[in-house]
């Protein structure tokens, strides 16, 4: 089975990645199962995109506990190793009250997640491992990157 994956040449809208030492707004490949709303921060469910959506409807359902829960944005996201910054972008998925889901669907090294504070100091460091899940309240967050020759690739959900 073909999957078609998409290239975006930066991670997130934020473009001030020179206001924080040692990140970038680095390129990367995607998959959007589920686009979020057109505008930011104007909470409305997300529309679906692709015809790999019900393949992950019920892994989803079942991670938060509810078929009825809804969805902002969903998609596998693939990032790879890059040896020139530490971190991606801090950023929020959204404008307004949301919460994450992170799976994490491979083996790699580092590429860990970072919870920040508000004042974009590091709060939690989630160490990833292949098949696990993970719940946060939406807030500010930074991805650390895989070693090189390595993938990163995680299903992120954005939910009510």
């Amino acid at each position: 089975m073909d999957f078609p994956w998409f290239y975006h040449n930066r991670t997130t809208m934020d473009d001030s990645g020179d206001r924080f030492i040692n990140c970038e707004n680095p390129a990367f490949f995607s998959h959007n199962l589920v686009n979020r709303h057109s505008v930011y921060n104007e909470r409305k469910e997300g529309v679906i995109n692709s015809d790999y959506w019900p393949m992950f409807t019920d892994i989803v359902h079942r991670l938060l506990k509810s078929s009825t829960t809804k969805i902002y944005r969903a998609a596998l996201n693939l990032t790879w190793g890059n040896n020139t910054k530490d971190y991606t972008i801090p950023h929020t998925d959204h404008g307004f009250t949301h919460n994450n889901l992170i799976v994490y669907l491979n083996e790699f090294t580092n590429g860990y997640t970072y919870l920040l504070d508000d004042l974009l100091r590091i709060r939690e460091t989630i160490i990833p491992k292949p098949r696990m899940a993970v719940k946060f309240p939406g807030m500010n967050h930074c991805v650390g990157f895989c070693n090189h020759n390595e993938i990163r690739l995680v299903l992120v959900v954005t939910y009510e």
